[in-house]
Formats: C-alpha cells, sequence, structure tokens
C-alpha cells in the first residue's frame, strides 16, 4: 500500500509491503528487522527525490567539488571562531555586557 503523510511536518510516502510478500524472501533478514514480518519505506515525493537526485548529479562533479572545497575551508574556519568565542551569544549596543 502507498500512503501519504505528513511526518515532522514534511509530506512523505509510507510504502508498506504485506507479509506474504516478504514471508517467502531468502533474504528478508537482510532487508528489515520487523518482528511482525513485513517491511515498511517512508520515501519522499516524486519532485523531492529528483531534485536530490539532480543536486546529487551536480555534487559529482569536480568543478563543483573544487568550489566546495574552498568554501568548506572557511565554513570550517568561521566555525571554530565562533565555538570559541561564543560570538553567537554578542551583545547589543546599549545592553550590559
Amino acid at each position: 500500500s502507498w500512503s501519504p503523510c505528513t511526518q515532522h511536518g514534511y509530506p512523505m510516502i509510507v510504502v508498506a509491503f504485506t507479509k506474504p510478500a516478504c514471508g517467502p524472501c531468502p533474504v528478508r533478514e537482510l532487508c528489515t528487522t520487523s518482528r511482525r514480518g513485513f517491511r515498511q519505506l517512508t520515501l519522499n515525493p516524486r519532485p523531492l527525490t529528483e531534485a536530490l537526485r539532480t543536486a546529487r548529479a551536480e555534487q559529482a562533479d569536480r568543478h563543483w567539488q573544487d568550489a566546495y572545497a574552498l568554501r568548506s575551508g572557511v565554513e570550517g574556519t568561521v566555525r571554530q571562531a565562533l565555538a570559541v568565542t561564543d560570538s553567537r551569544r554578542a551583545r547589543y549596543r546599549g545592553l550590559a555586557k
């Protein structure tokens, strides 16, 4: 069965396989740990899945990886500065320290 639902505020699709469909499968133990004997999958809607595939394909490009390496170095430095100095809790003008 395919059932649209909302999980954590996001639209999802839950796919449930019947027990007779999963029961005779020789590799069922590798597929699910369900004690009830059937498998259930939670999938993103098709537009989101296609957007993720497109983004992942772009990220496999060497040019994208080179650009991201520069960005990740800068973001790592900023993150370290924030962690050490606790700058996220900077005071506003006019407020006491």
